[in-house]
């Protein structure tokens, strides 16, 4: 009797682990593959980023060479596929599937709305027509030097002209008169306040072009002398 127990017991517990068996087989556990992710970067490199990306979603892929960009961006459980298209919107990339391999390369397609704009090539530089203006900056920073004695003052002038190379008329009221003009390195504003202070003369710029020497006397002769 003992023995007549102990096979049918043994046939139970068989059949109970062959319907275990069968059940399992019919419902085998799927492993499922999540596309939601979360991706954070406060200027990190892209390469870093999308590393994180392609391993949340547990996807080969596979990177070009001389990819550089730094990334500023939040991204809280979104899809997948969303997430790549703003990364490589941003970085200016380019992510193709092939063979279940993602491939991402820099997006040197045509100009598109999200590819960076073309410099702009810079403005010409206008071409100037005759000598730049003379102004009082001009002035402070012209240099001259004169060894001249008993000279006629339009020839004094005319000489500083010359060697400032900044055009200078002496008008009509300046009387005709020597002077000796003794200048050595000066600035030319200072080479005309001497003259025009000793001979009682005053100049101006004219239409930013030439330096008007002009008077409102009449005197003869008048020698000065500056070292």
């Amino acid at each position: 009797m003992k023995t007549r127990n102990s096979i049918l017991l043994a046939l139970a517990i068989g059949l109970a682990g062959l319907s275990g068996a069968s059940t399992a087989d019919q419902n085998p556990t799927t492993p499922t593959t999540t596309t939601i992710v979360s991706v954070a970067a406060n200027n990190s490199d892209v390469r870093t980023v999308l590393h994180d990306l392609f391993g949340q979603v547990k996807q080969n892929y596979v990177l070009e060479p001389n990819i550089r960009f730094a990334l500023f961006l939040s991204l809280d459980k979104v899809d997948f596929d969303e997430a790549l298209a703003i990364i490589c919107h941003l970085a200016k990339l380019k992510a193709e599937k092939q063979n279940g391999i993602y491939y991402v390369s820099n997006d040197t397609g045509p100009a598109t709305p999200t590819n960076q704009a073309r410099p702009k090539d810079p403005a010409p530089t206008p071409i100037q027509d005759g000598p730049p203006p003379v102004t009082q900056t001009t002035l402070k920073t012209k240099h001259v030097t004169t060894r001249l004695a008993k000279t006629d003052i339009r020839k004094v002038f005319a000489t500083i002209a010359k060697e400032a190379g900044i055009p200078i008329t002496v008008d009509g009221s300046v009387p005709t008169f020597k002077m000796d003009a003794f200048l050595q390195d000066t600035t030319l504003k200072y080479a005309l306040d001497q003259i025009a202070g000793a001979a009682k003369l005053r100049y101006r710029i004219v239409e930013k072009q030439t330096i008007l020497i002009y008077s409102d006397d009449t005197e003869n002769r008048i020698a000065i002398r500056t070292d």
